[in-house]
């Protein structure tokens, strides 16, 4: 089976009420066994790896090594990046074979924030893979709060939906 959309996987769960388990793995051995457990359960997997795993090796690495094991897995295998914290990172996984990628711009100010997401959004709506895509806002707490070291900001209702009522969905699943 090869690389799938996690679109259609969280599709399916919702309307089976089922998880899908998301799984960091920052090497082989991981991605193998990740694999192994999710076809020991029958179950369709999230692989995914952070900025700091693709220290490592680079997103096409771990790419390559998702779609071969996929190739021969008897369950369904998505690749996602997970809190992707750059443009160039999200576009190097999109091309490289990613199914799914996050923009996490939540270290930055809001309005800095909304233009990396629309930047990302836009690259990958460009793609011709069906490139599901999500981004972060920030660490959201009750009541809109936002906690930024010491600080803490109280964003108003207008202000929460600003982002998503700006232009796109806040996420294509």
């Amino acid at each position: 089976m090869a690389l799938v959309n996690s679109r259609g996987l969280l599709r399916d769960a919702r309307a089976n009420g089922y998880a899908v388990g998301a799984f960091n793995v920052e090497n082989m051995e991981m991605m193998q066994a990740v694999i192994a457990a999710a076809e020991a359960e029958h179950a369709p997997v999230i692989l995914q790896t952070t900025p700091s795993t693709l220290k490592y090796a680079e997103p096409a690495v771990f790419a390559a090594m998702a779609r071969a094991m996929a190739g021969k897995a008897s369950v369904p295998v998505a690749m996602h990046l997970d809190h992707g914290d750059r443009f160039g990172l999200c576009q190097q996984a999109a091309s490289d074979g990613y199914t799914s990628l996050m923009i996490d711009g939540s270290k930055l100010p809001l309005d800095e924030n909304i233009a990396l997401a629309r930047r990302v959004v836009e690259m990958a709506s460009g793609m011709s893979s069906g490139l599901v895509w999500k981004r972060s806002w920030g660490n959201w707490a009750v009541r809109r709060m936002i906690w930024r070291s010491s600080q803490v900001r109280i964003f108003t209702q207008i202000q929460a939906r600003r982002p998503v009522s700006s232009g796109k969905r806040e996420s294509t699943l």
